[in-house]
């Protein structure tokens, strides 16, 4: 995760960041990577449970209940909205990108750290998890596809700007710890931190083949507000 964060903050721009809205927060993972650059931040997810784990963990957060694709927000507040993994459990994407266009400053940014499926591979492995998993249900998440997420921004007002895709065979072994029961046995493997590390650099090395550039499992990508 601290490499996937990396990538993600990688995105964003250097210095002082203004007011940050966060949405589908959950804890404020996005927020955490930005904290002590925002001016001001608000999280915003339909769950007060999430919520108040939020605010427990960052203080300086300002939280929200409210439902994403229906903001009680005012027009062009925000310099920058953040969402961490939330947008593949809203099934209005359109809805939601218009609502980060409209409170989004102009030349405002979106930034986004989502599943994705692109790769024939994923789609397939996702189909035989979610058989076997009791965590997870295909009805109440879809991870993204490049193309119709760029349909959806473009039709928001928000001009994509950026899209990569991190991880591979690594990401596919050791994440998801808390949705598969197996995975959760490798922390108990001796020098799991150095394979973990390991497999990050091989996912890297990989994706520069042709035809694995667009191949990964996350995509961290960035729109400006038109």
């Amino acid at each position: 995760m601290r490499y996937l964060d990396s990538e993600f903050v990688g995105l964003l721009p250097a210095g002082r960041v203004g007011v940050v809205v966060e949405l589908c927060c959950g804890t404020g993972e996005a927020y955490a990577l930005v904290a002590d650059r925002a001016d001001y931040a608000l999280g915003v997810d339909v769950s007060v449970q999430m919520l108040m784990r939020a605010q427990h963990r960052h203080p300086r957060l300002r939280v929200l209940q409210a439902d994403a694709t229906r903001l009680p927000l005012q027009d062009g507040i925000a310099d920058m909205v953040l969402i961490h993994g939330g947008i593949h459990h809203v099934p209005d994407r359109l809805g939601l990108f218009r609502e980060v266009s409209r409170i989004l400053k102009r030349n405002g940014r979106f930034y986004f750290h989502e599943p994705v499926d692109d790769f024939w591979l994923w789609r397939l492995i996702r189909k035989l998890v979610y058989r076997v998993s009791p965590a997870l249900d295909h009805t109440t998440e879809a991870p993204l596809r490049k193309a119709s997420t760029f349909g959806n921004l473009t039709a928001a007002g928000l001009r994509p700007v950026a899209w990569k895709t991190r991880g591979l065979i690594g990401f596919c072994l050791f994440m998801n710890s808390d949705i598969l029961i197996v995975n959760r046995a490798f922390r108990f493997v001796p020098g799991i931190r150095l394979i973990t590390r390991a497999a990050c650099r091989l996912d890297d090395w990989l994706s520069r083949f042709r035809g694995l550039e667009s191949a990964g499992l996350i995509a961290l990508g960035a729109a400006e507000k038109m």
